[in-house]
């Protein structure tokens, strides 16, 4: 037997056949014994030991006994002498199964089921959509670093004469930042490089930026200067075109 099963049932049996406090005393004191015996079919007990689990004294017990039999809570057989009597527990659980349940028991589940599962239908959709929006704006913010052959490829499309390593290389020093900000559009930097090659040309400066080995004829510091120099020019114009 179910010993938490049991004792619902008797409880459920209540609400519908409500029994004296004695009675309810007896039979919690002779379901522990029985729990505590390995549920045997039928088992012994002294009256004095009943008398001491329930708090009830002789009359008391004989009468409970009495009611619990009649109902059809236990049944049990006097033993004759000073013999104690033998008690058998009936299972409230398959009666009331059977023809016992009290008409609350089965009102409960199909109320809670229909209540949870519509309200957790938009919550799921409006989930989905937050994560739709926030891959979709991710993907239009992911800058991908372009390799050397990719810089070539342009540079050979605007027909300039940067170097593509050059390029590459500066850029992957500075973790593909621009001044401050991290770059967003290689090839609006690469636009900024002719740019200032141009304006180089005009002032008749050595390009940095193009050739293979121009940068050997430079000091070291003067050449850190221009790449800061040029640094700082792109970000300002990335600045201006995202204030644009």
């Amino acid at each position: 037997m179910n010993y938490i099963a049991e004792m619902k049932a008797f409880y459920d049996r209540l609400e519908l056949n409500p029994q004296p406090a004695p009675v309810i005393a007896l039979w919690h004191a002779l379901m522990s014994i029985a729990n505590k015996a390995g549920w045997p079919d039928m088992f012994t007990v002294a009256s004095s030991v009943l008398g001491l689990r329930a708090g009830l004294n002789a009359q008391a017990i004989k009468r409970a006994r009495n009611q619990l039999a009649q109902n059809g809570y236990i049944t049990w057989q006097p033993r004759g002498g000073n013999l104690s009597a033998m008690y058998h527990i009936q299972s409230l659980v398959v009666q009331n199964d059977s023809k016992n349940v009290p008409q609350s028991v089965p009102q409960v589940e199909p109320q809670s089921v229909p209540q949870a599962v519509p309200q957790s239908v938009p919550i799921n959709k409006h989930k989905l959509k937050q994560i739709q929006k926030k891959d979709s704006y991710e993907s239009k913010e992911r800058f991908v670093a372009p390799t050397v052959e990719e810089v070539r490829a342009y540079c050979v499309s605007r027909g300039n004469r940067i170097n593509p390593d050059t390029f590459v290389n500066f850029y992957s020093s500075k973790g593909w930042m621009v001044g401050k900000n991290k770059m967003k559009d290689w090839k609006a930097c690469v636009k900024t490089w002719e740019q200032t090659e141009k304006e180089k040309s005009r002032s008749g400066k050595k390009n940095t930026f193009s050739g293979y080995g121009s940068q050997r004829d430079y000091d070291a510091d003067a050449l850190m200067m221009q790449i800061n120099d040029l640094a700082d020019r792109e970000g300002e114009e990335d600045a201006k075109e995202n204030r644009g």
